[in-house]
């Protein structure tokens, strides 16, 4: 169990975007399937040779083994999405999607940012087309199984809206907190605080810090918990379409400004055309990248969710080069990051 490469062979850890759909020489892109990799072997941008529904691609391989592990009563694994592949939205539940597969030894936790994905009533792998139009974002991190337990934690913070698991004896007695969020269990009336922040280690030695909000924490995810936290500047990409936008956050310490157009590998697109929820620090000494759940809008400020951070240079620089207009505070004429 581990997220795998573009080649098919397991890798520690990647990260994907997916573009939107537009007028593009490349048939992929132009349909709304291409998307951009990278891992820990390569932490540069690069085209996927495979669309993202095709059982082949990197994604899809990973996803696979979700599918496979339904056949196998002694696996973990949890399926968790607030719009649900059979068209039911869960409001009420945090506003996070992803997926988990764990043996005894390890497993692999994938964030993503699509709606009514992964369906796992489906035998062969399947990418919804109701994901094609927008960009999206992904994050795949391989960990030891005696990290369940923390990203258990994590989970029941966020109250994730499960809507497929299997979650054997062993695991249910060896990781009690992965059990509270898989089964949905409530924070309890006495708890103390609404948000946590984890360091996690994967199986290859690389260190996350995953930040996770229940909605009682009743804030915006990127201004009140990521950038105070790590005392950075921070820019975020994430929905902004519809009601209730936050704009920009500028307290003049930790500022945190949206995205409002991107260039991949040349591809340029508008935040209005893209559902990925990714964000990174304002300056490459910090080097932080971070991909999870929430958008900056109001309403999501009742929401679970969180978001997972990594600092790595060159994955950094991936996403630095990609902002090329973001909203500023008051009396800035550019906020570009350095």
């Amino acid at each position: 169990m581990s997220c795998k490469g573009l080649d098919g062979r397991d890798v520690d850890w990647f990260v994907a975007i997916k573009f939107p759909e537009m007028r593009d020489s490349n048939r992929d892109i132009s349909d709304g399937v291409g998307f951009v990799y990278a891992d820990n072997k390569n932490p540069t941008f690069v085209l996927s040779n495979f669309p993202i529904n095709s059982s082949l691609s990197a994604i899809g391989k990973t996803v696979n083994q979700v599918l496979q592990a339904k056949n196998q009563e002694d696996l973990f694994y949890a399926l968790y999405n607030d719009d649900h592949p059979n068209g039911k939205p869960d409001s009420y539940r945090g506003h996070l999607k992803g997926a988990l597969t764990f043996d005894d030894f390890q497993g692999f936790w994938l964030i993503h940012s699509v709606p009514k994905y992964p369906d796992s009533t489906q035998q062969l792998y399947t990418y919804p087309i109701t994901g094609v139009k927008y960009g999206q974002s992904f994050i795949c991190v391989t960990f030891p199984v005696t990290s369940l337990n923390e990203i258990g934690e994590q989970l029941w913070f966020m109250q994730p809206s499960v809507y497929d698991y299997n979650l054997p004896e062993s695991f249910k007695n060896l990781f009690p907190n992965l059990a509270k969020a898989v089964t949905k269990k409530a924070l309890p009336r006495s708890a103390k605080k609404y948000a946590n922040v984890a360091n996690l280690m994967s199986k290859g030695g690389t260190e996350f810090t995953s930040f996770a909000k229940h909605k009682k924490f009743a804030k915006d995810l990127y201004a009140d918990l990521v950038a105070r936290t790590l005392r950075k500047t921070f820019y975020a990409e994430t929905w902004l379409n519809g009601k209730g936008d936050l704009g920009p956050s500028c307290n003049g310490t930790y500022n945190v400004y949206d995205v409002d157009r991107l260039q991949i590998l040349g591809k340029t697109f508008v935040n209005s055309r893209d559902h990925s929820k990714w964000g990174i620090s304002a300056t490459s000494t910090s080097a932080i990248v971070c991909i999870g759940d929430i958008n900056r809008q109001s309403s999501q400020a009742a929401r679970g969710g969180g978001t997972m951070c990594v600092k790595n240079p060159q994955l950094w620089k991936n996403f630095k080069n990609a902002i090329k207009l973001a909203k500023c505070c008051a009396g800035q004429r550019s906020c570009l990051p350095s």
